[in-house]
């Protein structure tokens, strides 16, 4: 039963909605954190939403090691995504002087 309506048959409200966005959001930075993690547990360096030169991107999380001879972006990403907007999303990167490692 939804606590702010009362209806009990599907989601009844527009509150609903907003929790879910929530939730997703709240994963995506589980993930973003676990990413991070996993950065430094292999020995690099992570921080977590890197802004890129003037904004033009953002990396979830971007892992360099200690030497900085390499940066890599990791993104978390939970929703459907193409191989196509994949590929634009490294391009963008790339042409922005973010070395992925490739």
């Amino acid at each position: 039963m939804c606590k702010v309506t009362g209806r009990t048959e599907g989601i009844s409200h527009p509150r609903h909605a907003e929790r879910a966005l929530w939730v997703d959001a709240v994963d995506g930075v589980a993930l973003g954190v676990e990413l991070e993690l996993a950065a430094r547990d292999a020995g690099a360096h992570a921080e977590l939403e890197v802004p890129g030169p003037n904004g033009a991107w953002r990396a979830d999380v971007l892992a360099t090691d200690s030497a900085g001879d390499w940066k890599a972006a990791l993104e978390a990403q939970l929703a459907s995504i193409t191989g196509a907007d994949i590929a634009v999303r490294t391009e963008k990167m790339r042409r922005r002087h973010l070395d992925l490692g490739q």
